[in-house]
């Protein structure tokens, strides 16, 4: 029988316990707490929407800064790390996971997005992490990854989503929304079968399209875990090895990663159908992430029902 003995935020409940923001950014006093800053790294007052404060970043290259918060009232929650992001002449980078960054996390568990190259205006932007009850200090991240141009936050906040009581490791409502806010080729919709809360990805193009979710590996190590979804694909091309995927990937020192996946790079559209993994996880697991994925193909394609629960 499964043990619900671990969970995260229900969708219905997002709003009513969510704890107060964190602006990180709000005056100049708090913005000499960034670390990294450079000539090319600026506090302008009234640069935000509104008028408000923002940081500026401009790179010829590479250039991130970051800060950390105590992690007092956020062990044992769901952290969104959210902000107002607008673009200037920014360059497409060549690796899919660099560009405009947003990370949050503790070591293993930290969490990142990206948004598009180019420029735009002030777009929301939002990425989501676990914190680990033993956790000391939370390490924000922002700026521009191996690309060039420039780049604007404002309103950058965190907040913390208490368990629910649904035995789910994975986010969803509120916190899965802010963590698929503007990521290239992934959104989160109504697609589920008659309506239900899924997450799709699409792509016009063969390129690296993710999802990651950290999963805190001391509350699954030695355990064995289900993690289960419907799925269904649309116009996904074919291809030998690559197409849409569905794993768990565990991490062990001095090891290489563990790998368990389930995907189906040959066909081209199928309806919704069931899909499982049960895995065991290592004892000595550092980091355990649960994946969803369209690898270097075309096609779209949705998952729903995302549950990742202890299984012993």
């Amino acid at each position: 029988m499964k043990k619900a003995v671990f969970a995260f935020v229900c969708a219905f409940a997002l709003n009513v316990f969510a704890q107060e923001s964190v602006t990180l950014s709000a005056n100049e006093a708090d913005f000499e707490k960034w670390s990294a800053r450079t000539d090319d790294v600026r506090f302008l007052p009234k640069a935000g929407p509104d008028g408000k404060p923002a940081i500026e970043i401009k790179s010829d290259k590479n250039l991130t800064i970051s800060c950390f918060v105590p992690a007092d009232s956020y062990r044992g929650k769901w952290l969104v790390f959210s902000a107002k992001v607008k673009a200037v002449d920014v360059a497409k980078p060549k690796q899919h996971y660099e560009g405009v960054k947003m990370i949050v996390g503790t070591g293993s568990l930290s969490e990142g997005s990206v948004t598009r190259s180019g420029s735009y205006d002030w777009k929301e932007n939002a990425t989501a992490a676990f914190v680990p009850e033993n956790a000391k200090r939370i390490q924000i991240i922002i700026g521009l990854m191996n690309t060039t141009g420039t780049v604007l936050y404002s309103d950058l906040k965190l907040t913390a989503y208490p368990p629910s009581a649904d035995g789910n490791f994975l986010p969803t409502g509120k916190v899965l929304e802010k963590k698929m806010a503007n990521r290239s080729g992934a959104y989160l919709a109504k697609g589920g079968e008659q309506g239900a809360e899924a997450v799709q990805l699409s792509s016009d193009e063969p390129k690296w399209n993710e999802v990651l979710f950290a999963i805190p590996a001391d509350k699954v190590r030695g355990h064995k875990v289900e993690f289960s979804a419907r799925m269904k694909g649309e116009k996904i091309d074919y291809h030998h090895y690559w197409g849409a995927s569905f794993k768990i990937v565990c991490r062990s020192p001095n090891a290489k990663p563990q790998i368990y996946e389930a995907k189906y790079p040959h066909k081209s559209d199928f309806d919704w159908i069931d899909m499982r993994q049960d895995v065991m996880i290592p004892s000595d697991a550092v980091s355990v992430q649960a994946v969803i994925a369209l690898y270097k193909v075309k096609g779209k394609v949705t998952f729903s029902e995302l549950t990742f629960k202890l299984d012993d």
